[in-house]
């Protein structure tokens, strides 16, 4: 089964699921955007991480959408930051659906 936007391969969490990635080597003041392709109903979070388990600042992007819904947002990481962790999380009664998602490093 294709479950991705547009009929591609994605990715789908559900009954309170958590699927993570880590970026290293992502430092101050970098200026990053966060880009995806989302239906159904859970979060995007991503986590500016210092040394160890160090939460230095967390972003919430909520996803609630019965449609395939594109979404972007520009980031800038904040002093400590050393690597990125992207967090997708479902709602307990509902998957979420991620595709197409991309951090990139903007000039």
């Amino acid at each position: 089964e294709r479950i991705g936007a547009k009929g591609s391969c994605g990715l789908k969490v559900d009954r309170i699921g958590l699927v993570g990635q880590t970026i290293d080597s992502i430092f101050d003041g970098f200026k990053l955007k966060l880009a995806f392709n989302a239906q159904g109903k859970g979060c995007v979070n991503v986590l500016f991480m210092g040394n160890g388990e160090e939460i230095i600042e967390q972003k919430r992007i909520t996803v609630d959408s019965q449609q395939w819904s594109e979404f972007m947002q520009e980031l800038v990481t904040p002093d400590g930051t050393k690597r990125v962790e992207i967090e997708i999380t479902s709602a307990f009664d509902t998957p979420i659906y991620v595709d197409d998602i991309s951090l990139i490093k903007v000039k």
